[in-house]
């Protein structure tokens, strides 16, 4: 806990460097990383067993599997809106009647950051895969993977997919070694 109290001390001395002009986005990212540290001592006060474990990774699959039915929404709607003054794709535009060139970004509202989000979600996914008991949930799980890759490919960013087979290269090296 040292290290993370004097991370956040040298975070709060950072601020006598902010120009007034940036103190409001600041102040933002402060929020962020306030929250960011106090999801981390949630996670790590409160998992003890491979239940609590399974519990979390479930509950990180299924916020993952609302994000990704978004954005199988916003593919088939692009432009339009999902929630009025709440979650809206009018960014999400595509050429010849909206139906080429469309890139999904779901409620991160950037494909960029969902392709990233999907890529990691794929690893916890296959991780939950191989480590399912029963041929029903190997097979929820396999529809899960397939649906993460479409999404993945629907971002159609190529950052992503490199940064995921660089990781399944030294995981694949790591697991043979």
């Amino acid at each position: 806990d040292v290290p993370l109290l004097g991370l956040f001390v040298i975070y709060v001395l950072s601020f006598n460097n902010v120009r007034p002009d940036a103190l409001e986005r600041s102040f933002q990212l402060f929020e962020l990383f306030v929250g960011s540290m106090i999801m981390y001592f949630l996670i790590v006060n409160n998992v003890r067993t491979e239940r609590d474990l399974r519990r979390i990774h479930d509950a990180q699959l299924l916020c993952a599997l609302s994000v990704f039915l978004v954005a199988l929404w916003e593919l088939n709607n692009p432009g339009k809106t999902l929630i009025p003054g709440w979650i809206h794709f009018q960014h999400t535009v595509g050429s010849e009647f909206n139906t080429r060139n469309v890139r999904v970004g779901a409620t991160f509202y950037d494909f960029e950051l969902l392709s990233e989000f999907s890529a990691l979600t794929l690893l916890l996914a296959i991780f939950r895969w191989t480590r399912a008991r029963g041929g029903n949930e190997r097979g929820i799980y396999t529809a899960f993977i397939l649906l993460n890759l479409f999404i993945l490919f629907a971002t159609v960013t190529r950052g992503a997919f490199i940064a995921l087979g660089a990781t399944m290269l030294l995981i694949l090296l790591y697991v043979a070694f």
